[in-house]
Protein backbone atom coordinates (compact mmCIF):
# COMPACT_ATOMS: atom_id res chain seq x y z
CA UNK A 1 0.00 0.00 0.00
CA UNK A 2 1.10 3.64 -0.57
CA UNK A 3 0.28 4.63 2.97
CA UNK A 4 2.64 1.78 3.98
CA UNK A 5 5.82 3.72 2.84
CA UNK A 6 7.32 6.63 5.13
CA UNK A 7 8.28 9.40 2.97
CA UNK A 8 12.24 10.38 3.20
CA UNK A 9 14.82 12.28 1.16
CA UNK A 10 17.26 15.01 1.46
CA UNK A 11 17.04 18.76 1.91
CA UNK A 12 17.95 21.90 0.30
CA UNK A 13 21.27 21.86 2.00
CA UNK A 14 21.97 17.78 1.44
CA UNK A 15 21.13 16.55 5.05
CA UNK A 16 19.01 13.44 5.31
CA UNK A 17 15.36 13.90 5.90
CA UNK A 18 13.78 10.55 7.39
CA UNK A 19 11.99 9.24 9.97
CA UNK A 20 15.12 7.22 10.97
CA UNK A 21 16.55 11.08 11.75
CA UNK A 22 13.68 12.77 13.06
CA UNK A 23 13.05 9.70 15.64
CA UNK A 24 16.59 10.25 16.43
CA UNK A 25 15.96 14.38 17.17
CA UNK A 26 12.70 13.26 19.21
CA UNK A 27 14.33 10.60 21.34
CA UNK A 28 13.12 12.35 24.34
CA UNK A 29 9.10 12.24 22.44
CA UNK A 30 6.72 10.24 24.51
CA UNK A 31 5.63 8.71 21.39
CA UNK A 32 8.72 8.14 20.08
CA UNK A 33 9.52 6.10 23.17
CA UNK A 34 6.41 3.77 22.42
CA UNK A 35 5.62 3.80 18.85
CA UNK A 36 5.38 0.17 18.19
CA UNK A 37 1.70 0.96 19.44
CA UNK A 38 -0.47 1.83 16.67
CA UNK A 39 -2.04 4.57 18.26
CA UNK A 40 1.24 6.39 19.34
CA UNK A 41 2.69 5.21 16.19
CA UNK A 42 0.13 7.32 14.44
CA UNK A 43 0.29 10.29 16.03
CA UNK A 44 4.72 10.28 15.88
CA UNK A 45 3.53 9.40 12.08
CA UNK A 46 1.81 12.86 12.11
CA UNK A 47 4.46 15.14 13.75
CA UNK A 48 7.18 13.28 11.43
CA UNK A 49 4.99 14.37 7.95
CA UNK A 50 4.77 17.74 9.43
CA UNK A 51 8.44 18.20 10.12
CA UNK A 52 9.24 16.03 6.83
CA UNK A 53 7.03 19.29 4.41
CA UNK A 54 8.76 21.61 6.62
CA UNK A 55 12.56 20.37 5.99
CA UNK A 56 11.78 19.55 2.34
CA UNK A 57 12.49 21.78 -1.05
CA UNK A 58 9.96 24.52 -1.07
CA UNK A 59 7.85 22.97 1.74
CA UNK A 60 5.94 21.41 -0.68
CA UNK A 61 2.92 19.00 0.49
CA UNK A 62 3.79 15.13 0.24
CA UNK A 63 1.78 12.97 -1.69
CA UNK A 64 1.25 11.17 2.65
CA UNK A 65 -0.71 13.93 3.86
CA UNK A 66 -2.68 13.51 6.75
CA UNK A 67 -5.76 11.59 5.22
CA UNK A 68 -3.96 9.06 4.15
CA UNK A 69 -1.82 8.54 7.11
CA UNK A 70 -5.23 6.91 9.41
CA UNK A 71 -5.09 4.18 6.49
CA UNK A 72 -1.57 2.91 8.20
CA UNK A 73 -1.56 -0.82 8.12
CA UNK A 74 -1.25 -2.62 11.30
CA UNK A 75 2.62 -4.71 10.47
CA UNK A 76 5.67 -3.25 12.37
CA UNK A 77 6.90 -0.38 11.88
CA UNK A 78 10.20 -1.28 10.64
CA UNK A 79 8.77 -2.75 7.61
CA UNK A 80 6.56 0.85 6.62
CA UNK A 81 10.33 2.79 6.26
CA UNK A 82 11.33 3.72 2.69
CA UNK A 83 15.25 4.80 3.86
CA UNK A 84 16.51 7.15 1.61
CA UNK A 85 20.10 7.73 2.55
CA UNK A 86 21.86 11.22 3.02
CA UNK A 87 25.53 12.18 1.92
CA UNK A 88 26.34 11.77 5.75
CA UNK A 89 24.03 9.26 6.39
CA UNK A 90 25.34 6.63 9.43
CA UNK A 91 22.52 4.14 9.40
CA UNK A 92 23.88 1.15 10.12
CA UNK A 93 21.38 -1.65 8.15
CA UNK A 94 23.03 -0.98 4.57
CA UNK A 95 25.17 0.50 2.30
CA UNK A 96 25.08 4.09 1.47
CA UNK A 97 23.81 5.44 -2.25
CA UNK A 98 26.09 8.51 -2.06
CA UNK A 99 29.29 6.13 -1.51
CA UNK A 100 28.79 2.83 -4.34
CA UNK A 101 26.87 2.96 -6.94
CA UNK A 102 23.96 0.12 -8.02
CA UNK A 103 26.08 -0.55 -11.18
CA UNK A 104 29.39 -1.13 -8.69
CA UNK A 105 27.07 -3.66 -6.14
CA UNK A 106 25.57 -5.83 -9.57
CA UNK A 107 25.63 -9.18 -8.67
CA UNK A 108 26.57 -8.99 -4.64
CA UNK A 109 23.31 -10.85 -3.92
CA UNK A 110 23.71 -13.82 -6.66
CA UNK A 111 24.78 -16.96 -5.57
CA UNK A 112 24.69 -20.46 -6.72
CA UNK A 113 24.98 -24.20 -4.96
CA UNK A 114 27.84 -26.63 -5.80
CA UNK A 115 25.24 -29.71 -4.87
CA UNK A 116 26.60 -33.31 -4.44
CA UNK A 117 25.61 -35.86 -7.16
CA UNK A 118 24.99 -38.64 -4.58
CA UNK A 119 22.86 -36.35 -2.54
CA UNK A 120 19.77 -38.04 -1.19
CA UNK A 121 18.23 -34.71 -0.86
CA UNK A 122 18.57 -34.16 -4.98
CA UNK A 123 16.92 -37.36 -5.83
CA UNK A 124 16.48 -37.99 -9.93
CA UNK A 125 19.10 -35.74 -10.68
CA UNK A 126 19.42 -34.98 -14.77
CA UNK A 127 23.33 -35.85 -14.91
CA UNK A 128 23.81 -36.20 -19.03
CA UNK A 129 25.46 -33.17 -20.48
CA UNK A 130 24.39 -30.02 -20.33
CA UNK A 131 25.60 -26.68 -22.91
CA UNK A 132 27.34 -24.80 -19.74
CA UNK A 133 28.62 -27.52 -17.71
CA UNK A 134 32.38 -27.11 -16.07
CA UNK A 135 35.11 -29.39 -16.98
CA UNK A 136 34.89 -30.56 -13.24
CA UNK A 137 30.65 -31.17 -13.36
CA UNK A 138 31.35 -34.26 -15.80
CA UNK A 139 34.27 -35.79 -14.13
CA UNK A 140 33.70 -35.55 -10.61
CA UNK A 141 31.11 -35.86 -7.73
CA UNK A 142 29.73 -32.23 -7.77
CA UNK A 143 27.55 -29.54 -10.13
CA UNK A 144 26.29 -26.39 -9.56
CA UNK A 145 22.82 -25.00 -9.57
CA UNK A 146 21.49 -22.36 -11.42
CA UNK A 147 21.63 -18.66 -9.98
CA UNK A 148 19.31 -17.35 -6.69
CA UNK A 149 18.97 -14.26 -5.49
CA UNK A 150 19.76 -14.12 -2.12
CA UNK A 151 22.76 -14.92 -0.35
CA UNK A 152 21.60 -15.36 3.70
CA UNK A 153 20.20 -19.11 2.28
CA UNK A 154 18.59 -19.27 5.51
CA UNK A 155 14.66 -17.42 5.06
CA UNK A 156 12.74 -17.36 2.29
CA UNK A 157 12.81 -18.66 -1.37
CA UNK A 158 16.07 -20.47 -2.28
CA UNK A 159 14.98 -21.27 -5.64
CA UNK A 160 17.56 -21.60 -8.11
CA UNK A 161 17.40 -20.28 -12.50
CA UNK A 162 17.92 -21.80 -14.74
CA UNK A 163 17.01 -25.32 -13.99
CA UNK A 164 20.12 -27.43 -14.45
CA UNK A 165 20.06 -30.99 -14.20
CA UNK A 166 16.46 -31.22 -12.84
CA UNK A 167 17.80 -28.61 -9.74
CA UNK A 168 16.47 -25.04 -9.19
CA UNK A 169 13.17 -25.73 -10.84
CA UNK A 170 9.64 -24.34 -9.12
CA UNK A 171 9.09 -28.50 -7.68
CA UNK A 172 12.63 -28.36 -6.44
CA UNK A 173 13.36 -24.76 -4.07
CA UNK A 174 16.45 -26.16 -2.39
CA UNK A 175 15.54 -24.35 0.63
CA UNK A 176 17.83 -25.25 3.17
CA UNK A 177 17.64 -26.13 6.70
CA UNK A 178 17.94 -24.33 9.93
CA UNK A 179 21.78 -25.39 10.19
CA UNK A 180 22.40 -23.99 6.45
CA UNK A 181 22.46 -26.26 3.51
CA UNK A 182 21.45 -29.54 2.97
CA UNK A 183 24.21 -31.88 3.92
CA UNK A 184 26.74 -31.53 0.68
CA UNK A 185 25.49 -28.35 -0.68
CA UNK A 186 27.58 -25.23 -0.64
CA UNK A 187 26.46 -21.70 -1.45
CA UNK A 188 28.70 -19.10 -2.58
CA UNK A 189 29.22 -15.99 -4.65
CA UNK A 190 29.81 -17.03 -8.39
CA UNK A 191 33.03 -14.54 -8.38
CA UNK A 192 34.69 -15.60 -5.12
CA UNK A 193 34.51 -19.52 -7.06
CA UNK A 194 35.98 -17.63 -10.00
CA UNK A 195 38.93 -16.21 -7.83
CA UNK A 196 38.87 -19.75 -5.78
CA UNK A 197 39.57 -20.84 -9.40
CA UNK A 198 42.53 -18.86 -9.70
CA UNK A 199 44.36 -18.83 -6.01
CA UNK A 200 44.14 -22.61 -6.63
CA UNK A 201 46.27 -22.96 -10.40
CA UNK A 202 48.44 -20.14 -9.26
CA UNK A 203 49.48 -22.04 -5.83
CA UNK A 204 47.87 -25.95 -6.90
CA UNK A 205 49.39 -26.14 -10.04
CA UNK A 206 47.13 -29.27 -10.51
CA UNK A 207 45.31 -30.19 -12.92
CA UNK A 208 41.77 -27.85 -13.01
CA UNK A 209 38.94 -30.13 -13.12
CA UNK A 210 40.36 -31.13 -9.50
CA UNK A 211 40.05 -27.52 -8.14
CA UNK A 212 36.69 -27.33 -7.44
CA UNK A 213 35.94 -30.82 -6.17
CA UNK A 214 38.91 -30.50 -3.49
CA UNK A 215 37.19 -27.42 -1.99
CA UNK A 216 34.07 -28.96 -1.62
CA UNK A 217 35.38 -31.83 -0.11
CA UNK A 218 37.35 -29.69 2.58
CA UNK A 219 34.29 -27.48 3.01
CA UNK A 220 32.36 -30.76 3.98
CA UNK A 221 34.88 -32.41 6.35
CA UNK A 222 36.49 -28.92 7.75
CA UNK A 223 36.01 -25.84 6.45
CA UNK A 224 32.38 -25.66 8.70
CA UNK A 225 33.81 -26.79 11.66
CA UNK A 226 36.97 -23.97 11.43
CA UNK A 227 37.34 -20.28 11.27
CA UNK A 228 38.27 -18.42 8.13
CA UNK A 229 40.27 -15.41 8.26
CA UNK A 230 38.40 -12.43 6.98
CA UNK A 231 39.08 -8.47 6.90
CA UNK A 232 37.83 -6.78 9.01
CA UNK A 233 34.43 -5.36 7.35
CA UNK A 234 33.41 -8.85 7.33
CA UNK A 235 32.39 -10.28 11.15
CA UNK A 236 32.73 -13.88 12.00
CA UNK A 237 29.79 -15.31 10.70
CA UNK A 238 29.96 -13.43 7.41
CA UNK A 239 28.33 -10.39 7.84
CA UNK A 240 29.13 -7.13 6.14
CA UNK A 241 29.33 -3.94 8.24
CA UNK A 242 27.42 -1.52 6.92
CA UNK A 243 29.93 1.61 7.80
CA UNK A 244 30.85 4.43 5.66
CA UNK A 245 34.84 3.34 4.08
CA UNK A 246 33.42 -0.59 4.03
CA UNK A 247 31.39 -0.29 0.98
CA UNK A 248 34.07 -2.04 -1.04
CA UNK A 249 33.36 -5.56 0.33
CA UNK A 250 30.09 -5.44 -1.96
CA UNK A 251 31.81 -4.17 -4.69
CA UNK A 252 31.64 -6.98 -8.20
CA UNK A 253 35.28 -7.80 -8.15
CA UNK A 254 35.27 -9.35 -11.48
CA UNK A 255 34.24 -6.78 -14.01
CA UNK A 256 35.81 -3.66 -12.93
CA UNK A 257 35.75 -0.62 -15.20
CA UNK A 258 37.93 1.52 -13.84
CA UNK A 259 40.64 -1.55 -13.75
CA UNK A 260 39.56 -2.14 -17.57
CA UNK A 261 40.95 2.08 -17.89
CA UNK A 262 44.01 1.36 -16.14
CA UNK A 263 44.93 -1.77 -17.68
CA UNK A 264 44.46 -0.37 -21.18
CA UNK A 265 46.72 2.86 -20.83
CA UNK A 266 49.57 0.56 -19.68
CA UNK A 267 49.25 -1.35 -22.97
CA UNK A 268 52.22 -0.14 -25.32
CA UNK A 269 51.59 -1.63 -28.97
CA UNK A 270 54.60 0.57 -30.30
CA UNK A 271 56.91 -1.59 -32.48
CA UNK A 272 60.11 -0.04 -30.26
CA UNK A 273 58.78 -0.88 -27.27
CA UNK A 274 59.93 -3.99 -25.56
CA UNK A 275 59.49 -4.55 -21.51
CA UNK A 276 62.52 -6.54 -21.41
CA UNK A 277 64.92 -4.03 -22.70
CA UNK A 278 63.28 -0.53 -21.90
CA UNK A 279 63.85 1.01 -18.37
CA UNK A 280 61.56 3.19 -16.46
CA UNK A 281 64.34 5.25 -15.47
CA UNK A 282 65.78 6.43 -18.64
CA UNK A 283 68.82 5.63 -20.82
CA UNK A 284 71.20 2.38 -19.51
CA UNK A 285 74.65 3.22 -17.84
CA UNK A 286 77.66 1.10 -19.05
CA UNK A 287 80.32 2.79 -16.78
CA UNK A 288 80.76 3.42 -13.58
CA UNK A 289 80.34 6.90 -12.34
CA UNK A 290 81.17 7.03 -8.88
CA UNK A 291 83.85 7.58 -7.42
CA UNK A 292 83.52 5.15 -4.74
CA UNK A 293 83.87 1.08 -5.58
CA UNK A 294 80.72 -0.87 -6.73
CA UNK A 295 81.25 -4.02 -6.69
CA UNK A 296 77.49 -4.59 -8.38
CA UNK A 297 78.80 -3.16 -11.14
CA UNK A 298 81.52 -6.15 -11.47
CA UNK A 299 78.43 -8.51 -11.75
CA UNK A 300 77.57 -9.54 -15.39
CA UNK A 301 73.74 -7.80 -15.79
CA UNK A 302 71.81 -11.51 -15.67
CA UNK A 303 73.32 -11.55 -12.22
CA UNK A 304 72.22 -8.01 -11.12
CA UNK A 305 68.45 -8.95 -12.41
CA UNK A 306 69.07 -11.98 -10.56
CA UNK A 307 69.49 -9.96 -7.27
CA UNK A 308 66.86 -8.20 -8.19
CA UNK A 309 64.21 -10.86 -8.68
CA UNK A 310 64.44 -11.95 -5.32
CA UNK A 311 63.38 -8.89 -4.11
CA UNK A 312 59.99 -6.85 -3.11
CA UNK A 313 59.70 -3.38 -4.17
CA UNK A 314 60.95 -1.33 -1.38
CA UNK A 315 63.78 -3.46 -1.04
CA UNK A 316 64.46 -2.39 -4.78
CA UNK A 317 63.68 0.97 -4.14
CA UNK A 318 66.93 0.88 -1.51
CA UNK A 319 69.19 -0.75 -3.66
CA UNK A 320 69.20 1.56 -6.49
CA UNK A 321 69.67 4.34 -4.14
CA UNK A 322 72.78 2.54 -2.57
CA UNK A 323 74.01 1.71 -5.73
CA UNK A 324 74.02 3.20 -9.20
CA UNK A 325 74.68 -0.43 -10.59
CA UNK A 326 71.05 -0.58 -10.67
CA UNK A 327 70.19 2.39 -12.54
CA UNK A 328 68.55 0.89 -15.28
CA UNK A 329 66.00 -2.05 -14.30
CA UNK A 330 64.05 -3.72 -17.35
CA UNK A 331 59.92 -2.62 -17.04
CA UNK A 332 59.26 -7.11 -17.20
CA UNK A 333 61.11 -6.60 -13.12
CA UNK A 334 57.59 -4.86 -12.55
CA UNK A 335 55.76 -7.87 -14.02
CA UNK A 336 57.25 -10.12 -11.67
CA UNK A 337 56.56 -7.90 -8.75
CA UNK A 338 52.59 -7.61 -10.05
CA UNK A 339 52.89 -11.58 -9.61
CA UNK A 340 54.36 -11.70 -5.92
CA UNK A 341 52.93 -8.59 -4.71
CA UNK A 342 49.62 -8.21 -6.03
CA UNK A 343 48.81 -11.81 -7.77
CA UNK A 344 45.06 -10.81 -7.66
CA UNK A 345 45.35 -8.34 -10.66
CA UNK A 346 45.63 -11.86 -12.81
CA UNK A 347 45.22 -10.26 -16.28
CA UNK A 348 48.96 -10.06 -15.45
CA UNK A 349 49.56 -14.25 -16.04
CA UNK A 350 45.92 -15.80 -16.81
CA UNK A 351 43.61 -15.50 -19.53
CA UNK A 352 40.93 -18.10 -17.90
CA UNK A 353 37.80 -16.87 -19.08
CA UNK A 354 35.18 -16.45 -17.15
CA UNK A 355 31.88 -18.32 -16.97
CA UNK A 356 28.80 -16.61 -18.36
CA UNK A 357 26.70 -17.31 -14.95
CA UNK A 358 29.78 -15.41 -12.89
CA UNK A 359 28.99 -12.68 -14.94
CA UNK A 360 24.88 -12.29 -14.92
CA UNK A 361 21.95 -12.54 -12.42
CA UNK A 362 19.04 -14.24 -11.79
CA UNK A 363 16.87 -11.33 -13.24
CA UNK A 364 18.52 -11.26 -16.42
CA UNK A 365 17.93 -14.98 -16.88
CA UNK A 366 14.67 -14.64 -16.38
CA UNK A 367 14.24 -11.81 -18.74
CA UNK A 368 16.24 -13.15 -21.37
CA UNK A 369 14.17 -16.73 -20.75
CA UNK A 370 11.26 -14.81 -21.49
CA UNK A 371 12.40 -13.01 -24.47
CA UNK A 372 12.93 -16.72 -26.31
CA UNK A 373 9.80 -17.57 -25.39
CA UNK A 374 8.41 -14.87 -26.69
CA UNK A 375 10.82 -15.40 -29.60
CA UNK A 376 9.51 -19.26 -30.25
CA UNK A 377 5.75 -18.35 -30.29
CA UNK A 378 6.55 -15.94 -33.10
CA UNK A 379 7.43 -18.86 -34.83
CA UNK A 380 3.76 -19.90 -35.28
CA UNK A 381 3.27 -17.57 -38.07
CA UNK A 382 6.12 -18.26 -40.01
CA UNK A 383 6.74 -20.64 -42.79
CA UNK A 384 8.53 -24.14 -42.56
CA UNK A 385 11.49 -22.98 -44.29
CA UNK A 386 11.78 -19.46 -42.62
CA UNK A 387 10.94 -21.21 -38.61
CA UNK A 388 14.12 -23.65 -39.11
CA UNK A 389 15.84 -21.04 -40.07
CA UNK A 390 14.98 -18.86 -37.18
CA UNK A 391 15.32 -22.12 -34.74
CA UNK A 392 18.74 -22.74 -36.05
CA UNK A 393 19.09 -18.73 -35.15
CA UNK A 394 18.07 -19.04 -32.04
CA UNK A 395 20.05 -22.01 -30.83
CA UNK A 396 23.55 -20.40 -32.56
CA UNK A 397 22.63 -17.32 -30.21
CA UNK A 398 22.06 -19.20 -26.93
CA UNK A 399 25.82 -21.17 -27.64
CA UNK A 400 27.10 -17.66 -28.01
CA UNK A 401 25.84 -16.09 -24.71
CA UNK A 402 26.44 -19.74 -23.18
CA UNK A 403 29.84 -18.98 -24.32
CA UNK A 404 32.79 -18.24 -21.42
CA UNK A 405 33.40 -14.58 -21.21
CA UNK A 406 37.19 -14.17 -22.35
CA UNK A 407 39.73 -11.77 -20.39
CA UNK A 408 42.34 -10.42 -21.94
CA UNK A 409 46.16 -11.84 -20.93
CA UNK A 410 48.40 -8.43 -20.87
CA UNK A 411 51.65 -9.03 -23.31
CA UNK A 412 54.74 -9.38 -21.31
CA UNK A 413 56.92 -7.45 -23.80
CA UNK A 414 54.07 -5.10 -24.86
CA UNK A 415 53.04 -3.55 -21.44
CA UNK A 416 53.98 -0.96 -19.52
CA UNK A 417 54.57 -2.78 -15.84
CA UNK A 418 55.85 -0.20 -14.29
CA UNK A 419 53.10 2.25 -15.08
CA UNK A 420 50.62 -0.52 -14.26
CA UNK A 421 51.88 -1.47 -11.03
CA UNK A 422 52.19 2.04 -9.83
CA UNK A 423 48.84 3.21 -10.90
CA UNK A 424 47.21 -0.11 -8.91
CA UNK A 425 48.96 1.23 -5.53
CA UNK A 426 47.64 5.15 -6.34
CA UNK A 427 44.31 3.96 -7.15
CA UNK A 428 44.07 1.46 -5.33
CA UNK A 429 41.60 2.75 -2.13
CA UNK A 430 39.58 4.31 -5.33
CA UNK A 431 39.11 1.19 -7.03
CA UNK A 432 36.49 -0.89 -4.88
CA UNK A 433 36.19 -3.94 -7.21
CA UNK A 434 39.84 -4.39 -7.14
CA UNK A 435 39.90 -4.06 -2.93
CA UNK A 436 36.98 -6.70 -2.91
CA UNK A 437 38.99 -8.82 -4.99
CA UNK A 438 42.04 -8.25 -3.13
CA UNK A 439 39.68 -9.24 0.16
CA UNK A 440 38.47 -12.15 -1.32
CA UNK A 441 41.70 -13.59 -2.73
CA UNK A 442 43.63 -13.44 0.57
CA UNK A 443 41.19 -14.84 2.68
CA UNK A 444 41.02 -18.27 -0.34
CA UNK A 445 45.05 -18.17 0.14
CA UNK A 446 44.31 -19.44 3.76
CA UNK A 447 41.80 -21.95 2.16
CA UNK A 448 43.81 -23.08 -0.22
CA UNK A 449 46.61 -23.46 2.24
CA UNK A 450 44.41 -26.04 3.96
CA UNK A 451 43.85 -27.70 1.08
CA UNK A 452 47.10 -28.24 0.42
CA UNK A 453 47.86 -29.43 3.94
CA UNK A 454 45.04 -30.33 6.26
CA UNK A 455 47.22 -31.59 8.85
CA UNK A 456 49.10 -28.65 9.56
CA UNK A 457 47.43 -26.58 13.53
CA UNK A 458 45.10 -24.26 12.22
CA UNK A 459 46.34 -21.86 14.66
CA UNK A 460 50.49 -22.04 12.98
CA UNK A 461 48.62 -21.69 9.55
CA UNK A 462 46.51 -19.10 11.08
CA UNK A 463 49.68 -17.19 12.15
CA UNK A 464 51.57 -18.04 8.88
CA UNK A 465 48.72 -16.56 6.75
CA UNK A 466 48.23 -13.27 8.60
CA UNK A 467 52.08 -12.51 8.20
CA UNK A 468 52.12 -13.64 4.44
CA UNK A 469 48.55 -12.00 3.71
CA UNK A 470 47.60 -9.29 6.06
CA UNK A 471 44.47 -7.19 5.17
CA UNK A 472 44.85 -3.94 4.61
CA UNK A 473 42.49 -1.36 5.77
CA UNK A 474 39.95 0.27 2.96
Amino acid sequence: MLADIIPSGVDREGNEVSFDVWSTLRSNDADTQHWGRSHEWKRSREKYLAWYESKTQDGRKNPYSRSRSFLLSQRETADMIEHIAGVNCSHGQGFNGNAISAEEMRLCNTSQYIVRKDNDDHRGLDLSPELDDEDFERDSNYLLSGLADRTDGVEGDCSCFPPRHGLGGDNDEMSPDEGGFDPGDLIFHPHCLEIYKRVAALRLGSAEPTHVPAFADWWDSDGRANFVPSHESVTRDQWYRHEPGCEFVVANPLQIPALAKIIEAAQRPQSDFDASKNSPFGAKETICTSSNHDIFWELPSELRDMVVSSLDSKDIANLRLASRAFGHLPITLWHDLLRKEVPWVWEAWSNRPYPFMSCTTRPELEARDQAMKERFQAMRRFGQEHKAKEKKLIVLEERRFRKPRAVQQLSRLKTDWHYLYCQLARERKNIKGLQNRERIWKTIEYIVRRITDPDENPDSAMKAHEKAFPFRGP
